[in-house]
């Protein structure tokens, strides 16, 4: 096809005019700048993840590769080799807590040593499942319950027998997901003993209208785009630091734990919530029921299992107990008075009793063996490094007592 001809007869098809070094140079600053700032970032990244603390990712949970598990749907993640342990600390003037501790999990999940698989000749395995005050998260493995445990039967079994007691203890954790670590995990660690220490997740779960039947709840079609978009920012330590100093919502605050304590300021939240004089009410129908799960499934499986009971400082007449009580802050807007918890608290505690009188299971009942003092609690019912210390020795007691453990 010819090209088209102006008026004047002559060709008009000119090819255009090429950019000049002008334009150009519109372009060349801005394309600097956002590599630079792009360098910086990956730079950025890059030093945070080879030289700063590990800052743990706040979505973690919602990512298709990080997910709870079906059939487990809490747990810690297996310790990576190489990967850094996090160093916690108790802030100044925590009860009976002091300095800095280490905390990382195994090959298996769990605070302790490794586990060799099968399972060596001689080796006697203590598993010690719970919540927070089973996991001891700001003291050292050495000085939780387990690691207590560990050290007092080692020095009264016989020299041929290896003892060795895993912390399966894991914060927020309630007695459903006890039935789910040990119906899918610990059968099959070839466990001789199993210890459940519960209760105290269970009830603030029955206070918080927790569905026991498990129903899911799907994420409202609104929340999904800025939740998608957090859960890429917080791929990157940057990200995460930012989420970390940025305003957080309540709910996200109270089910963060982090690593150096801040128990002052939760104990100020639950100062500020209205007084309410309405009686708790809990059913210990539910607890009961995944209790006897647990002692079903020990006992089918040929494994010994003991329960205990969970103390508090709920109710106690010690000056100063009080200031340090926080655990109210995970219910809502109201509190109640520590004496109708204290009451709720041991219904629970009367359930493990029952079941385990139903059941055949030996019953430790820390909750009367304990005092409700900060001598032994940090707040309402963690234990410090001494009631750690005297849960562990005391429980070491009793197994030999009731001879489910070997002795010299």
């Amino acid at each position: 096809m010819e090209n088209a001809v102006e008026p004047g007869g002559e060709e008009s098809a000119t090819p255009p005019a090429a950019p000049t070094p002008r334009k150009r140079r519109r372009w060349i600053g801005p394309l600097v700048s956002a590599l630079t700032v792009v360098v910086a970032l990956v730079a950025t990244e890059g030093a945070l993840r080879k030289w700063g603390r590990d800052y743990p990712d706040p979505y973690a949970i919602y990512k298709p590769e990080k997910e709870p598990s079906a059939y487990i749907p809490s747990q810690h993640a297996r310790w990576e080799p190489g990967a850094k342990a996090l160093e916690t600390e108790a802030e100044p003037g925590l009860p009976g807590m002091s300095g800095k501790h280490v905390w990382k999990t195994n090959n298996t999940g769990f605070r302790g040593d490794d586990l060799a698989s099968p399972k060596p000749e001689g080796e006697f395995r203590v598993f010690v499942v719970g919540g927070s005050t089973t996991e001891c998260f700001y003291l050292d493995e050495e000085q939780s319950i387990a690691g207590v445990l560990q050290r007092e039967l080692r020095a009264k079994t016989p020299p041929a027998t290896n003892v060795v007691v895993e912390n399966a203890g894991k914060d927020g954790d309630k007695s459903y997901d006890h039935v789910a670590m040990i119906v899918h995990r610990l059968v099959f660690l070839e466990p001789d003993l199993i210890v459940v220490f519960s209760g105290i997740n269970d009830l603030l779960a029955q206070l918080a209208g927790k569905d026991y039947l498990h129903y899911p709840k799907p994420v409202p079609e609104k929340s999904r785009l800025p939740l998608l978009i957090k859960m890429t920012l917080t791929e990157f330590q940057l990200g995460r630091r930012i989420y970390y100093v940025l305003p957080r919502s309540d709910k996200e605050q109270l089910e963060e734990i982090p690593t150096t304590s801040n128990y002052r300021k939760l104990v100020a939240r639950r100062k500020a919530r209205p007084l309410s004089y309405e009686r708790p009410r809990v059913d210990e129908r539910f607890y009961a029921s995944n209790l006897r799960t647990i002692a079903g499934t020990a006992k089918a499986n040929g494994i010994p299992v003991v329960f205990m009971t969970q103390p508090s400082t709920w109710g106690s007449k010690e000056p100063g107990v009080e200031e340090w009580q926080w655990l109210q802050v995970l219910l809502g807007d109201r509190v109640y008075p520590t004496d109708f918890m204290d009451q709720a608290l041991e219904s629970l505690n009367d359930a493990a009793r029952r079941v385990g009188t139903e059941q055949g299971v030996p019953v430790y009942d820390l909750s009367r063996t304990l005092p409700k003092s900060l001598e032994v609690m940090y707040d309402d019912c963690h234990l410090n490094a001494k009631g750690a210390e005297t849960t562990g020795v005391g429980l070491a007691g009793f197994l030999l007592e009731k001879k489910l453990v070997p002795s010299r």
